[in-house]
């Protein structure tokens, strides 16, 4: 479900991510239930269910912005001629 323009993604801390999981698996709340009380889309509240199920807690901590994709050190001062060759001209 995309935002229109001037509207802001719900994003949702941890504490209410359990909330909602523990809603869906005690109360029997349906997604489309809990996707209306939270404003979120039904494929996320079925997606956060679903991976509860399989990796537990972990799976509601958000990783955006955690992770840095470029592990290796950039290499300044090398002096292996590789390192400092551009490969893209």
């Amino acid at each position: 479900m995309v935002n229109l323009k001037g509207n802001k993604s719900n994003i949702l801390d941890f504490d209410t991510k359990k909330e909602l999981i523990n809603k869906y698996f005690k109360q029997n709340l349906s997604f489309r239930d809990l996707s209306k009380t939270y404003n979120i889309s039904y494929s996320t509240v079925r997606r956060m269910c679903l991976d509860w199920e399989v990796y537990g807690d972990e799976s509601l901590i958000s990783k955006t912005g955690k992770h840095n994709k470029h592990n290796a050190k950039i290499i300044t001062n090398s002096k292996v001629p590789k390192d400092k060759k551009n490969r893209w001209t």
